[in-house]
């Protein structure tokens, strides 16, 4: 049996442990927020002169926590603001099972409380695609997840995954004008997560994020995808609780996005992204991005 039939394999065996054991719901949020900043790298808009855009993103988000673990889901919807109607879809849905469902205690040990078993799908598509078949995402993860107790934190995790990774997310023309698509060999990735909220008298804030850290990857075995720093955080105002006393509902405030490397393409290397293009890619995206997020 192939890695990857295996460890999908591991993972229908997890959620069926999951289905039998009692599940109950802990908490659950869902939310949709709204950003729009304009340094954003790789533009949807096809136009090879342009390094950076300017864009509005709505995303729609999905936590809970349960007796068999946690899940997580969102997808956003990007908008070009250059005067184009090109526009992006990504989503990501990630499911972790406790250690609990197969030991008598979760696993712990020193700031450990819990060892989990990982799984995540990315999914993604842009309008900008060319004959149909340019700038799609379908990667699956599989991995372990571990929750840590760090005082002064809500909560710290830190998910390590092997990635079975589908197309390049961006292709490449041949000198016909032709579209080619390339196969991405599996790699690895680790992504560690934060919460932790405070308070400046009788204001409240959230500062919480994530990052992905991958390593490198071959394409189509004469090429590499490179690995990547990827780091989205927020810092947001409770208004709600300032401007009508409910609080955890609205929050205002700013996400600072960063990439080295976006989508694995080797910042300053060569590019024929567009047919004819002969330029050098700009991949090291630095974006603050204005922020409004109401939880439902």
């Amino acid at each position: 049996m192939g890695l990857k039939k295996l460890a999908m394999s591991a993972a229908v065996a997890a959620a069926s442990i999951s289905g039998a054991a009692q599940a109950e719901m802990f908490w659950s949020d869902n939310s949709i927020s709204y950003l729009q900043g304009s340094s954003y790298k790789l533009p949807l808009s096809a136009d090879d002169n342009k390094s950076e855009e300017s864009r509005y993103v709505l995303t729609i988000e999905h936590a809970s926590g349960h007796s068999w673990g946690d899940v997580f889901f969102f997808m956003d919807r990007s908008q070009s603001l250059d005067g184009t109607e090109e526009s992006e879809i990504y989503s990501e849905v990630g499911a972790r099972l406790t250690s609990g469902l197969v030991f008598d205690e979760k696993l712990s040990f020193g700031p450990v409380t819990d060892v989990l078993l990982a799984g995540q799908l990315e999914m993604g598509s842009a309008s900008n695609n060319i004959n149909g078949a340019g700038g799609t995402v379908n990667n699956q993860l599989l991995g372990l997840g571990f929750d840590f107790n760090v005082p002064g934190f809500d909560f710290v995790q830190v998910n390590t995954y092997y990635r079975f990774n589908g197309d390049t997310a961006y292709n490449e023309y041949g000198n016909d004008g032709s579209l080619k698509r390339q196969d991405v060999d599996n790699n690895f990735q680790i992504t560690p997560v934060w919460a932790t909220s405070f308070n400046l008298g009788p204001a409240r804030f959230v500062w919480d994020g994530f990052a992905d850290i991958t390593s490198n990857a071959d394409v189509d075995n004469f090429k590499e995808q490179k690995g990547f720093v990827h780091v989205q955080t927020q810092l947001k105002w409770d208004a709600g609780k300032t401007l009508y006393g409910k609080e955890k509902s609205l929050y205002v405030g700013v996400e600072y996005e960063y990439w080295n490397n976006k989508f694995g393409i080797e910042d300053g290397s060569d590019t024929n992204f567009f047919p004819g293009d002969t330029g050098k890619w700009d991949t090291a995206e630095s974006n603050v991005q204005f922020l409004v997020k109401y939880h439902l």
